[in-house]
């Protein structure tokens, strides 16, 4: 059964009540393709601040996990050092 959100647009200074013909209905739903390749969807569909963001969280998360301060997720997960000076 497919599920819908519908939005309602801000009313003009000379309405007094809503117009449904300006109603629009967004199909909600999983992407495959958003799921499989999320930043080349961001762009596809024009996503460019979301993009971005995407970007620059990749990035810090990898210089952070890069750093001597952050071991990776695997090592600490077994318990050991990450590096033998730590």
């Amino acid at each position: 059964m497919a599920v819908y959100t519908v939005h309602e647009p801000p009313m003009k200074a000379e309405q007094s009540q809503p117009d449904p013909e300006r109603f629009v209905f967004v199909r909600d739903g999983f992407s495959f393709w958003a799921f499989l390749l999320p930043p080349l969807w961001m762009l596809w569909h024009r996503l460019w601040l979301v993009f971005l963001g995407y970007v620059i969280v990749g990035a810090g998360a990898a210089g952070r996990a890069q750093s001597d301060r952050l071991r990776p997720a695997a090592v600490m997960l077994r318990g050991r050092r990450a590096c033998s000076r730590c």
